[in-house]
């Protein structure tokens, strides 16, 4: 079966478009999140929170996906912190 390139990369353009939604919308979730540990005198980083998205990552959806959907949470606990980062330095 022969890959028909623009339509597929149509298609990722379209889960591009919901990941970006999805993305903010986790970054405003991520804000509350900072104004609660600011209130509390909290971390931004919580080790065992992070832990666990990583091991539900690891053991989530295709095993041959495994590794790099564990990067790809890494990746988005770390814009995460450094937008905590951000918020609790203003």
């Amino acid at each position: 079966m022969a890959v028909d390139l623009t339509q597929t990369r149509q298609r990722i353009d379209e889960i591009n478009q919901k990941l970006l939604a999805l993305f903010e919308e986790r970054q405003k979730l991520v804000r509350l999140v900072a104004e609660y540990k600011k209130e509390n005198g909290l971390p931004i980083f919580d080790a065992k929170r992070e832990q666990a998205i990583l091991e539900w990552a690891e053991k989530t959806g295709d095993p041959a996906l495994s590794p790099y959907t564990k990067a790809f949470f890494e990746a988005v606990m770390e814009e995460a912190k450094a937008y905590q980062q951000t918020l609790l330095s203003e």
